[in-house]
């Protein structure tokens, strides 16, 4: 396994979604060597299907373990619900769930909770199924053009589009966000629906995170990487569009990832 990059942790994510999970867990273990891969050279995950999807998850956990990556945090709901556990580990790598994550961590009982997420999320009814029998009344909607109009940085549609769908979830109490693309406009549905409780199910893939990346003894390094499959200067300009993360040096990967080439060295933290 090769090892001279250091890196232990990479961060998956089809687009920029996953940023601030990344941000913030550099920020809480600054000793610790992390990577964030960006796969926006190959098809939205929330369009492709369950068999397409478990074929790239391996893919790219062959990719990290060839790189020296110990822990792949797929922070992607529809990525998510083609895996069956929270933890689980494909090529010697852990991988980590944000849905399930979020799924064994205390769920909300007694309401009524809209679940807007991708096409792939919401037809897989996992949120669904599990909100159900926690004792919530639950109703879905599919938003797949929302993460499209905020990983390219297209605001001026996003507010008509967002009254739409929660018009569409009718009166409900709490929001999923099944997303991660979604916390981007949060304070936009609160100013539309007010008290409305808003539930961002990263917030559990985080505190997984932090406890996979070593407590309060991170490994010797502080050098972050950002990889995309896509386009570097348009996942640069995403970034900072939609959560304010300027100047994120990211360089392009292959999407053909067995002739991609070693990951970038980074910079220190």
């Amino acid at each position: 396994m090769q090892k001279k990059n250091g890196c232990r942790l990479m961060v998956l994510d089809w687009g920029i979604g996953g940023l601030p999970l990344f941000q913030s867990l550099c920020a809480a273990r600054p000793g610790a060597d992390m990577v964030y891969l960006s796969d926006s050279g190959s098809v939205p995950y929330g369009k492709q299907s369950p068999e397409e999807l478990r074929r790239r998850i391996g893919e790219i956990a062959a990719f990290a373990a060839g790189r020296g990556i110990d822990t792949l945090a797929v922070a992607c709901n529809a990525m998510s619900s083609v895996l069956s556990a929270a933890s689980s580990r494909s090529e010697g790598v852990e991988i980590l769930s944000l849905i399930h994550a979020f799924l064994a961590s205390p769920l909300p009982s007694g309401r009524v909770i809209g679940v807007i997420g991708g096409i792939r999320t919401i037809q897989s009814g996992i949120y669904q199924k599990a909100l159900e029998a926690a004792g919530n009344r639950v109703r879905s909607c599919p938003a797949q053009e929302l993460s499209a109009l905020i990983e390219a940085g297209d605001t001026a549609p996003i507010p008509a589009f967002l009254e739409k769908t929660l018009a569409a979830l009718g009166g409900i109490e709490t929001l999923v966000l099944a997303c991660t693309h979604y916390p981007a406009v949060s304070p936009l549905i609160k100013n539309m629906a007010g008290d409305l409780e808003i539930i961002d199910p990263g917030s559990a893939l985080r505190s997984l995170c932090f406890r996979r990346t070593g407590g309060n003894r991170p490994p010797a390094g502080n050098r972050r990487a950002y990889i995309t499959t896509g386009g570097a200067e348009n996942s640069r300009r995403s970034a900072e569009a939609a959560f304010g993360f300027s100047g994120l040096p990211f360089v392009h990967t292959a999407p053909d990832l067995n002739s991609a080439g070693p990951l970038p060295a980074g910079a220190p933290a």
